[in-house]
């Protein structure tokens, strides 16, 4: 049996045959087409996922689509897809009905130059469990998505150059009943998050990027962990960073089951950080009701407020390092000792 890089060799150099000068988009039209062929057992395929959101164009793949349409299997097993588009994408929807195993999906959403209309198609994906979605100014993602149906979601990440705005709850209205991580990142309104406690009861995590804005986040009663990162932000998201930080110390039974604030800004092993926006207070007003504040290494904040420890010469071990990795020793992914 062929190996595979050999085999992938040899597809692309097929794929080169005949071409008179060098059309990138035909060479990638032919691989794909190839690869269906050669490969028919492809559990997943990356189309140039880029998780931003910005490209000026797209290069539609028709054949690759068709393909894919005209296998002949009755069901294609593709289980992982990542791939960009645009709104309204003709291939992407006529497909989409033999996906059906898709477990993992990630989209680039463009507003290109393809001439697709922008239309809003439902769609259903019965097995899909993750989905990631970056959108444009001119495409944004949760406008597509809002009339799929996803009955086993759990994870959806959300990065919107437009704004990650009310159109969140409409979608979760739908597609988020069976939610337990939620990751976003864009402009947000102060009423983003609204209405998630009863939406997407299961919510256990929930990750956001606050540089430009911070949601208010209403009580909900399975949220156990928030993850937080900024960069720079202004007056004005700072206050509403503060501002909920106290509702969850004084009114901690509105959140039950939350136990840890994450902020990636900070790491406490970096000599030049510090808690940046966090006030002392804060974290210890928190850390009476049980919700534990970190830093991106996962030490907590309160490292930040205490002098470092003297230095203690008799308490250092001299071990040395040949003889600390023999008595060490790491395990590897099939859980044997290395």
């Amino acid at each position: 049996m062929m190996k595979p890089e050999k085999a992938l060799r040899y597809v692309f150099t097929k794929c080169l045959r005949g071409l008179s000068n060098c059309d990138l988009l035909q060479v990638k039209r032919r691989f794909f087409t190839a690869l269906l062929d050669y490969f028919p057992n492809l559990l997943g395929i990356d189309t140039g996922f880029s998780g931003h959101g910005n490209c000026l164009n797209t290069l539609p793949l028709p054949p690759f689509w068709a393909r894919l349409i005209n296998t002949r299997r009755p069901e294609f097993s593709l289980q992982i897809l990542r791939l960009i588009t645009v709104p309204g994408d003709i291939h992407f929807v006529a497909v989409c009905p033999h996906l059906s195993s898709l477990t993992e999906l990630a989209i680039d959403l463009v507003q290109g130059s393809s001439g697709y209309p922008t239309q809003f198609t439902s769609i259903t994906f019965p097995n899909l469990k993750f989905l990631t979605l970056a959108g444009s100014d001119t495409a944004p993602p949760l406008a597509w998505v809002g009339e799929w149906t996803l009955p086993s979601l759990e994870y959806l990440a959300v990065r919107s150059q437009s704004g990650v705005e009310d159109r969140l709850a409409d979608s979760l209205d739908n597609i988020g009943q069976n939610l337990t991580h939620l990751f976003l990142r864009g402009p947000f309104m102060a009423n983003t998050l609204q209405g998630i406690g009863a939406q997407s009861r299961n919510l256990s995590y929930l990750e956001m990027d606050w540089s430009h804005s911070f949601p208010s986040i209403p009580p909900h009663p399975r949220l156990q962990k928030i993850h937080l990162y900024a960069r720079d932000p202004n007056s004005g998201p700072r206050r509403a960073f503060h501002s909920q930080l106290r509702a969850f110390s004084n009114f901690s039974v509105n959140w039950p089951s939350l136990r840890c604030i994450q902020d990636s800004s900070i790491c406490w092993i970096d000599a030049s950080s510090d808690i940046k926006w966090w006030r002392e207070a804060e974290i210890i007003s928190l850390g009476t009701v049980d919700i534990a504040c970190i830093d991106i290494q996962g030490l907590s904040l309160q490292h930040f407020l205490e002098p470092p420890p003297d230095f203690d010469e008799d308490q250092f071990d001299y071990t040395s390092s040949d003889e600390a990795s023999e008595n060490t020793s790491l395990p590897d992914h099939s859980g044997r000792e290395t």
